[in-house]
């Protein structure tokens, strides 16, 4: 083993180096950086082509719906009076109409895996973002949770309304809850809300049906001639 130590890899101290040393020196350098080169490889490939998969563990965000009506007030009785389209209760729509006056009811679903939630109401002709208030909570002002709501709704133009429901606290909840302040764009139970649209302050007047009278006609008597 020394000899052959001293043949192919010993450098002496004194005279030329070995053409043997120079070329066996090269080859074991070279297959040093081979080997880790290849054991870089193999590391890396099992380090990405390993995963762990369980069935019992699933990872999904929180869920909030709800169940919005919308009904032409005191006539809830008609059930062909409804105006909301149901999409997936997540989002709501609905046309209504200028003028009229309607009673909305908000109602988180029971099988919400979020806890509380609220609903934005908006629309592409106002400019105006409304929020209501928190619902799975219980509110300061009634001193139990809420989990519907219902208020009537009144627009100043005839427009498309979006009922969004969202997982959280809305950002107008701080000033209510702590502070007691129900602020314009925020709806609570039993309010009253008038949405401007279109710039609209006030709805259309609502047109009386117009009447004709008929003239009166009066008979004369018949004369009859003497002869």
């Amino acid at each position: 083993m020394k000899r052959l130590y001293n043949e192919m890899f010993r450098i002496p101290e004194e005279g030329r180096i070995n053409e043997k040393v120079i070329v066996a020196r090269l080859i074991s350098t070279i297959a040093v950086i081979l080997g880790c080169l290849f054991a870089m490889s193999i590391t890396a490939y099992a380090y990405f082509s390993y995963e762990v998969s369980s069935r019992n563990n699933t990872i999904k965000t929180a869920d909030f719906r709800t169940e919005v009506t919308v009904y032409v007030e005191n006539d809830q009785t008609a059930t062909d009076k409804i105006f909301y389209v149901n999409d997936n209760n997540k989002r709501h729509r609905a046309t209504l109409e200028a003028g009229v006056t309607y009673t909305v009811t908000v109602e988180a679903r029971s099988t919400n895996s979020a806890k509380t939630g609220f609903v934005i109401i908006k629309s592409a002709d106002c400019p105006t973002v409304y929020h209501t208030e928190q619902l799975g909570v219980v509110s300061s002002a009634r001193g139990v949770q809420t989990q519907s709501i219902t208020f009537k709704l009144l627009l100043t133009d005839s427009t498309d309304i979006e009922f969004v429901s969202h997982w959280g606290t809305s950002s107008n909840y701080t000033d209510y809850q702590d502070k007691g302040a129900n602020g314009e764009y925020y709806i609570t139970d039993a309010e009253e809300i008038k949405m401007i649209v279109n710039g609209k302050l006030e709805p259309p007047a609502k047109k009386t049906p117009e009447t004709t009278s008929v003239p009166e006609t009066t008979s004369t008597p018949e004369t009859t001639a003497a002869p």
